[in-house]
């Protein structure tokens, strides 16, 4: 509402200059000191209308710039979440293949020599199997016990054909971080002169190792490779 109408009709005549509210008498005289004074107090009070309506249209404006700032995080957090949910993902092994951790192992069913094993596993973009835990290697101990004892030996990825005694990881210059002889094993030139410098898993000692000659001696591939990581959405 106007102010000068305000005050118009409370006052009778008056006059606004330069920000400040003039009451004149009926006569049209200017009006006495108090009246001054009461006038000064009236413009006073109605700028303090007109900034407090200003101040409630700001409150108004921050309330409304928040709850849709409010909203904005709710979808932004339900976009990130069904994002996330739609990139899961699967490790996944082929068909007759067994998984543990990260890696896939197959066991064949063909006596072969080493060579061969390697070959075997290879063509299956795989290598003889890795030990690089005691815990891997009693899984891989339950799973022959369990679904594979029809076999007798089974190749391990590791040989010690460069040095005597110093067992590696077969195509890798990694010395195996543990060990799982049992008995005399193992034996090599004690009782082979000709080399025993490859090493399988052994049925008769309950799956641990023994070191057997990687050319004469037949034995089971135990192949192993990466699982296969796929994006679920």
């Amino acid at each position: 509402m106007n102010v000068k109408f305000i005050l118009v009709f409370l006052f009778g005549a008056c006059e606004i200059a330069d920000g400040h509210i003039i009451i004149y008498n009926t006569d049209g005289k200017h009006a006495s000191p108090k009246q001054d004074l009461e006038s000064e107090i009236l413009d006073v009070r109605a700028q303090l209308i007109i900034i407090s309506s200003q101040v409630n249209a700001l409150i108004e404006r921050v309330n409304s710039l928040e709850s849709a700032g409010a909203k904005a995080t709710e979808i932004t957090t339900a976009t990130t979440a069904k994002t996330t949910a739609t990139t899961q993902t699967v490790s996944k092994c082929p068909d007759s293949w067994s998984t543990y951790n990260d890696s896939c192992y197959f066991i064949d069913s063909k006596d072969v020599n080493f060579q061969t094993a390697k070959n075997m596993c290879s063509q299956q973009h795989a290598h003889l199997v890795h030990l690089e835990t005691r815990e891997e290697n009693a899984f891989l101990k339950s799973l022959l016990e369990k679904h594979f004892s029809e076999g007798l030996l089974y190749w391990i990825g590791m040989t010690d054909s460069e040095t005597e005694g110093v067992w590696k990881m077969t195509g890798t210059d990694t010395i195996i971080p543990f060990t799982d002889w049992k008995g005399i094993e193992p034996e090599n030139a004690l009782t082979h002169p000709t080399g025993q410098d490859c090493a399988a898993f052994y049925r008769p000692l309950s799956y641990s190792w023994a070191d057997i000659n990687c050319f004469n001696r037949l034995a089971r591939a135990v192949c192993e490779k990466n699982v296969t990581v796929l994006n679920m959405g």
